[in-house]
């Protein structure tokens, strides 16, 4: 959620513009820069949050719950970095580990 100098919600294609307008003016004073901003939308930003979300552990339900979904949220706004999944498996490969080491 982002808030207006009035304190009041901006809607959602409020928003779009504003980030298109940071993107035009950040790429055209650094046109030859390293890093080229991409299109970003106050949908990405919404992935991209709930992304974070995940990877940060947080229980499915409460984040489908933040976000204002039922079964949509996982399949739609979460992707998980290829990080995050190799230390996941990495994780479950030392649980898996500990397991036959108790036996």
């Amino acid at each position: 959620m982002f808030l207006n100098t009035l304190g009041n919600l901006y809607k959602a294609e409020d928003l779009n513009r504003i980030l298109k307008k940071i993107v035009k003016i950040y790429n055209e004073k650094y046109p030859d820069g390293d890093v080229v901003l991409p299109h970003i939308s106050n949908h990405t930003l919404r992935h991209t949050f709930a992304t974070r979300l995940c990877e940060s552990g947080m229980n499915v339900k409460t984040i489908q719950y933040i976000l204002g979904h039922s079964k949509v949220t996982m399949d739609i706004y979460t992707e998980v970095t290829n990080e995050f999944k190799k230390n996941e498996m990495e994780g479950f490969n030392d649980y898996l580990l500990n397991i036959c080491d108790r036996q």
